[in-house]
């Protein structure tokens, strides 16, 4: 299967006969330069979905969006894993993190107030 490269980083998908669709993800570096193409081949029916989902979004848009919430939900499970480990009190790192928020919000809004 051959990709067309899209505009601006996206990709073109091209169906095959076994079901999947391949779909080209080209990262761009800051200054706009190309820095890797990664070809994955995904069953149709999922992309379809995740299409669905998230209209309007490209398939690049999509796929990065499902890997960064992944890894996002693994970093939690191992964070929660060695606090636990460790003998740390969930309940008391939650209280620790709603009270730095408080106190970061209430630094905010003074400082919003002053000017």
């Amino acid at each position: 299967m051959r990709l067309q490269p899209g505009w601006l980083g996206e990709a073109k998908s091209e169906a095959n006969h076994r079901g999947t669709v391949g779909v080209g993800l080209l990262a761009v570096g800051s200054l706009g330069n190309s820095m890797a193409t990664t070809t994955v081949e995904i069953d149709s029916d999922l992309l379809t979905r995740l299409r669905e989902r998230s209209p309007g979004k490209s398939d690049r848009e999509l796929l990065e969006e499902l890997a960064a919430e992944t890894l996002g939900f693994e970093t939690i499970r191992r964070v929660q894993r060695r606090t636990a480990e460790a003998g740390v009190d969930q309940e008391e790192i939650e209280g620790e993190a709603v009270r730095v928020v408080r106190e970061h919000r209430r630094r905010r809004a003074a400082g919003q107030a002053a000017s």
